[in-house]
């Protein structure tokens, strides 16, 4: 909410803040073209995003008019989806160094790309369930 509200943003930056595929989802939601048409900077960098949903962000803030920069790296993204990414966004897309994908090369049921679209199409994403989903995220 915090976020949607926050309509001059020029930098939104939370790196290193453990919030999760489903924390960075719910943050990016409310970003949109009208609400935050001058919003340049959008830094996610070491939250333990998956490549599903950092697909999914891609494309959110590749709306945003003015956006220069998606800072994704030292997240839980597998090299194939770097390569994604890098197709989605283009020049607007960090270093992507530091991604270190799940050790058995499974993606947990929480960040498969079906339960990011999802989560994506609804409305809210309630708090208690965003708290329950990073604390799954981090016994991964």
């Amino acid at each position: 909410e915090c976020v949607r509200k926050s309509k001059k943003l020029r930098s939104l930056l939370l790196d290193e803040n453990a919030i999760g595929s489903r924390g960075a989802l719910s943050v990016v939601q409310a970003l949109s073209p009208d609400t935050h048409p001058d919003l340049e900077v959008v830094s996610l960098a070491a939250n333990g995003i998956s490549g599903a949903t950092a697909e999914v962000i891609c494309r959110i803030c590749m709306a945003l008019p003015k956006l220069t920069r998606l800072e994704l790296d030292a997240n839980r993204i597998d090299p194939r989806d770097v390569q994604i990414l890098l197709d989605l966004c283009g020049g607007r897309l960090g270093d992507m160094g530091d991604n270190v994908p799940r050790a058995d090369g499974e993606q947990s049921s929480a960040n498969t790309t079906s339960d990011v679209n999802s989560r994506l199409n609804s409305s809210k994403i309630s708090t208690t369930a965003m708290m329950a989903d990073n604390s799954e995220e981090t016994r991964d």
